[in-house]
């Protein structure tokens, strides 16, 4: 074979590598968007993890919808950026800023102070921000870091403000509390081990045991809810190229390599913009109107695992996350 035969099907192959993927992404497997218009004029949302991501595209938007946004953020210098961000493309949105450490829950009591300081009403309540790493951590109130920012933080947040979400809702327009889990619970063993999970011997697992864990508050939090005018779904919303990552490769280097030759998964993988579109939908679409208890991927209702749905499990965690927090069990 020639010099420039082989330089030609190097070159096609590489085009292949990184093409091929982008056109059957953008044409055969679209990603599904949020149709609703619903405008949110005198509504008050909170969002957790509102200053990068899918936190940040959601905030823009329900803002851009008319409501007032509290940014419920860790990190305040990047949280006052990313309200700039959104401000320069819309001067009018009304947003503010409230300091919010999921892995404290001394952190957590003083958001939901502050919050109703200002306000005795919310109408959304958007539990986004996460974390995902490799290794073992605890938070200061001694709890597997995975459990506390991805499940107990949020817990604890909405036992506190669910009187404000209760004021807000009516029959006709009910509350929302979105819950952003993932897929990844389904690569979770199918029972929390509290136990493996605090030493380290579920390292592992400890994302996945988190966000199974959100199903099931969700599942047990619709049960508690009753006829109470305040709706819980959780989602799914994609494979999404953020800085979520940063955790799993804190190095640049790394993670350039890992693109390159990942991408043709990585392609598949959706922008910010694509990722928030189910939990936008979660929070306005007309459709789902007094749903609840549901499971969302993809703009569409699906089923989550199973065992995400077991009763049993699910007050087992309702009744850890209450001792945690030194809640009482009925909301």
């Amino acid at each position: 074979m020639s010099f420039s035969a082989l330089s030609a099907k190097i070159v096609v192959a590489a085009v292949s590598w990184f093409i091929v993927p982008v056109f059957l992404k953008s044409i055969v497997f679209k990603p599904p968007k949020c149709t609703s218009k619903r405008r949110l004029d005198g509504k008050v949302v909170m969002v957790t993890g509102a200053n990068t991501g899918i936190g940040k595209v959601t905030a823009a938007d329900l803002a851009n919808r008319g409501a007032l946004v509290y940014m419920a953020c860790r990190n305040m210098d990047k949280a006052s950026q990313a309200r700039e961000d959104i401000l320069k493309e819309n001067p009018r949105a009304n947003l503010k800023l409230v300091r919010l450490d999921l892995a404290s829950l001394k952190s957590v009591r003083e958001c939901a102070d502050s919050f109703l300081k200002e306000e005795s009403k919310l109408d959304i309540l958007i539990e986004n921000a996460g974390f995902g790493s490799l290794s073992h951590h605890l938070s200061e109130d001694d709890v597997e870091l995975h459990m506390a920012c991805n499940h107990l933080g949020h817990f604890y947040l909405t036992r506190l403000l669910l009187p404000a979400l209760e004021t807000s809702g009516t029959s006709d327009c009910k509350a929302r509390i979105v819950v952003v889990s993932s897929r990844a619970h389904q690569f979770s063993p199918p029972l929390i081990d509290y136990d493996k999970l605090q030493t380290g011997k579920y390292w592992c697992y400890g994302y996945q045991q988190s966000k199974l864990a959100n199903l099931l508050f969700v599942g047990h939090l619709n049960t508690l809810l009753g006829d109470k005018n305040v709706t819980v779904n959780a989602l799914h919303p994609g494979t999404i190229r953020s800085d979520f990552w940063r955790n799993y490769l804190p190095n640049k280097l790394a993670y350039l390599f890992m693109f390159t030759f990942t991408f043709p998964f990585a392609a598949f993988t959706k922008t910010v913009l694509e990722g928030a579109q189910t939990q936008i939908m979660a929070s306005v679409d007309e459709s789902l109107e007094g749903v609840s208890g549901k499971y969302l991927l993809g703009c569409k209702i699906v089923s989550p695992a199973k065992y995400a749905l077991d009763p049993v499990e699910s007050e087992k965690l309702w009744r850890w996350s209450c001792s945690k927090t030194r809640l009482p069990l009925a909301i």
